[in-house]
């Protein structure tokens, strides 16, 4: 199977389970913390809350005074980005509350932070390792931050499809 092969299969599968990805909010007070496609999930829902949500690069929070009355969400796929363990041990110091928004429940950043936030999307084990897991992590942050997200994922896709098909 080549790439776009891969990343066609991800894609068509996320379809069908983003709708399933189902979470609470926790508050007006959150700082969204990741990098690289995480760092990206967290200025959406930023962006999507008129700023009232933050986001931060681990880099940006190694060395700063942390909030104990914001809550810091850790935004990653692995659980295993150093930067955000150094950071979550760091706000756990300064006594903030840490939610960990990962795929992996045994990952050290998930057995460090107060709560686990897994999307629970079953994801193929692809050569497009990021792409599964990107819109599932917006998804769950949005939910967490508020941000209604409708479940109509197949619907829009199938309407997309038949738009595609008349042009």
């Amino acid at each position: 199977m080549n790439y776009i092969e891969s990343v066609k299969l991800d894609f068509n599968r996320q379809i069908s389970e983003l709708g399933k990805i189902n979470n609470d909010k926790i508050s007006d007070n959150l700082i969204f913390v990741g990098s690289g496609d995480s760092y990206v999930v967290g200025l959406v829902v930023e962006y999507l809350t008129d700023h009232k949500c933050k986001c931060y690069s681990p880099s940006d929070l190694l060395n700063s005074e942390l909030s104990n009355d914001r809550i810091y969400c850790f935004v990653s796929v692995t659980g295993r980005i150093r930067s955000n363990i150094s950071v979550a041990e760091h706000a756990l110091q300064a006594g903030s509350k840490t939610v960990a928004i990962t795929f992996n429940e045994n990952s050290k950043l998930a057995q460090i932070c107060d709560k686990i936030i897994q999307p629970r999307l079953k994801r193929l084990h692809t050569p497009a390792p990021g792409f599964g897991g990107f819109v599932a992590n917006v998804v769950a942050c949005l939910q967490v931050a508020g941000i209604p997200v409708p479940k109509k994922f197949d619907m829009w896709y199938h309407n997309a499809l038949n738009i595609q098909k008349c042009t």
